[in-house]
């Protein structure tokens, strides 16, 4: 048990004790002058500004007392032992920087508020504003390895080892799919069918899409995106799995032509039988929450037969805190939004779930955050990379959530897993990465 002493317990302070209790496997109690609980700890983290003999000292910055968001850019500094990059640094301490600060201002995602932020074409965060980016800590999980660290010197300080986390739930790389294209050219209106052939052909001189159109339509051959066969058979090996669905047509951007149809919707019913059912909002669901998204929750939970309780955001579109507050508003409970399309990593510097905490209102929520920590078209899209360049990224990715006994998330499309792109046949890093996280033999594709 640990016992942090601090000269005032707010939202923040406890909102970060919870997360580091949690992280440890050990509780985590807050004493302040006003307390009427005792120290019965066999360790002791003094969270003031004043020295005592009998405590590990970390001297606070200020950020965990005030309320409202303030538009600064911390300090980042390099650690000479470890190379680890930190900020809220301090002096004549035991620990050289304020790390309750630092876990808060990162796991808040307190940067994303500033007037500065850079939003790209989508309206999304640019990665390239955030420290990590900038700074070189976007593939590792910074929050984590500076606790395990913090955890160390404890154990030095007070002669005592921290208990193994036994609850191995908690560890876990959750593979997760969305459907934006059911099928690339199966139930659609035969006229449509004709149309695109004509086009393939004659317009576009794209025989090679001409031909596997004819062979779907034509022939019969299977649809290329019809890979729901391969992810049923995933689950041998995998069982918790998790598919989000687009439930909306009719934009640049939201283009499931097939969303009214009985195959669509017996598609749904099938795969809930033995995959977790989340909804892949819009586009512009959150532009009218109330018109938007709610109605594709409602046809979602209709389809389904019960209450839809995750999300992830059609072009990770994630704003905060509005996303947030409209999916807390119509109880959604997990949110697997938290990561970046053009590059992979951890975007809020951890490999742990964790609850999301409203800066605006100074409160913890409900809502859980699964951090999305890979995205095939990241690399197959944005990047235009290899296979090879993908499988690397991607094994070490998985390293680091398993070296923090982690509980973070895999993206796929369906329209994806069989993709040929070149040399890079995309199904063979699919099956690898399935294998992997199975806990299968480290081989290469």
């Amino acid at each position: 048990m640990i016992t942090v002493f601090t000269t005032a317990i707010t939202s923040r302070l406890e909102y970060v004790i919870g997360f580091m209790s949690k992280f440890y496997g050990v509780p985590v109690y807050l004493l302040d002058k006003n307390s009427v609980e005792r120290n019965t700890s066999k360790i002791l983290i003094n969270y003031t500004e004043n020295k005592h003999e009998e405590a590990f000292q970390v001297i606070p910055s200020g950020l965990l007392e005030e309320k409202g968001i303030k538009d600064f850019s911390p300090i980042i500094e390099k650690d000479f032992t470890t190379g680890l990059p930190y900020f809220f640094g301090t002096q004549k301490s035991d620990f050289h920087f304020d790390i309750f600060s630092f876990t808060f201002y990162l796991l808040t995602r307190y940067e994303e508020y500033s007037n500065g932020a850079i939003q790209d074409e989508h309206g999304r965060y640019d990665v390239r504003s955030s420290l990590a980016f900038k700074h070189g800590f976007l593939d590792i999980a910074l929050i984590d390895r500076w606790l395990i660290i913090l955890r160390n010197k404890l154990e030095q300080s007070f002669g005592i080892s921290f208990p193994q986390k036994s609850h191995e739930e908690d560890t876990k790389i959750i593979m997760t799919y969305d459907i934006d294209f059911p099928w690339a050219f199966l139930h659609r209106p035969w006229y449509i069918n004709m149309m695109a052939l004509f086009k393939d052909l004659f317009l576009h001189r794209n025989i090679a899409l001409f031909s596997q159109r004819f062979a779907t339509l034509i022939l019969r051959k299977k649809d290329p995106y019809d890979t729901y066969d391969i992810m049923l058979d995933s689950l041998r090996h995998l069982p918790d799995q998790i598919i989000f669905f687009l439930m909306r047509s009719g934009t640049k951007f939201d283009r499931n032509h097939q969303i009214n149809q009985d195959y669509f919707k017996k598609l749904i019913q099938k795969m809930s039988q033995s995959f977790k059912i989340g909804l892949h909002p819009s586009y512009y669901s959150s532009a009218k929450p109330e018109e938007i998204f709610k109605e594709e929750l409602i046809r979602l939970n209709k389809i389904v037969g019960e209450p839809t309780k995750a999300s992830r955001m059609h072009f990770l579109r994630l704003k905060l805190p509005d996303t947030y507050h409209m999916l807390l508003s119509y109880g959604i409970q997990e949110d697997y939004s938290m990561g970046y399309a053009q590059e992979s990593g951890f975007r809020s510097s951890t490999s742990q779930r964790h609850k999301w905490y409203d800066l605006e209102k100074e409160v913890s929520t409900d809502l859980t955050i699964v951090p999305l920590i890979f995205m095939d078209t990241t690399f197959i899209s944005n990047k235009k990379a290899s296979l090879l360049d993908a499988q690397i990224t991607m094994e070490q990715l998985i390293h680091e959530v398993r070296l923090h006994q982690g509980y973070s998330s895999i993206l796929w499309h369906n329209n994806n897993i069989a993709l040929r792109k070149g040399q890079n046949n995309w199904r063979r890093l699919y099956e690898w990465s399935i294998e992997k996280i199975s806990g299968g033999l480290n081989t290469t594709i």
